[in-house]
């Protein structure tokens, strides 16, 4: 499968998880599109998540001062909105 989000934008200046599960069959947004393993989906997906939520906060959130501190971001904020508009601008 292919696609696209706007998790690599801000992942451009902030650290971020874009997990994906399969437990899908058919084409994403599309007329076959359906769930084929509902237990992973509904079930160990949540706890998947909400395990990665303990460890980052576990110990008074060690693990996330710990992705924060080594994060090496690309762009500041004002960096990445302004090539943004600089493409926005080349678009005209």
């Amino acid at each position: 499968m292919a696609g696209s989000t706007d998790m690599g934008d801000v992942a451009h200046i902030i650290p971020v998880i874009h997990p994906w599960v399969g437990c899908i069959e058919g084409v994403l947004h599309g007329a076959n599109y359906k769930i084929s393993i509902p237990e992973v989906a509904y079930t160990k997906t949540a706890q998947a998540l909400a395990m990665t939520i303990v460890d980052l906060l576990y110990g008074d959130g060690e693990g996330a001062k710990k992705v924060q501190d080594n994060y090496k971001p690309v762009f500041t904020k004002d960096e990445y909105i302004k090539l943004m508009d600089s493409i926005s601008e080349g678009e005209k």
